[in-house]
């Protein structure tokens, strides 16, 4: 528990300093790795660019929570779920 608590607090410490963060392709559609980018897309202030697998791990109220500064890219068809 100690160590997961130290990647959570590295995690969020990193976040605080990046200029901007990809969500890429061979992410992996497995719940706990959705769960764990939806998290971090939500806690991040930077901009967001969003493809491919990560998109799957997007819900609606995440994609909200992003509308200012994400950008999300793929072709039409991935988008049809979110309209």
């Amino acid at each position: 528990m100690v160590a997961i608590r130290r990647v959570r607090h590295s995690t969020r410490e990193l976040l605080a300093r990046v200029d901007c963060l990809a969500i890429v392709p061979e992410l992996g559609r497995a719940e706990d790795t959705r769960a764990f980018v939806r998290k971090m897309t939500e806690q991040v202030k930077s901009p967001l660019l969003i493809d491919a697998d990560g998109l799957f791990t997007m819900d609606h109220e995440t994609l909200g929570i992003i509308a200012g500064h994400a950008i999300l890219t793929h072709h039409l068809r991935r988008f049809v779920p979110y309209t």
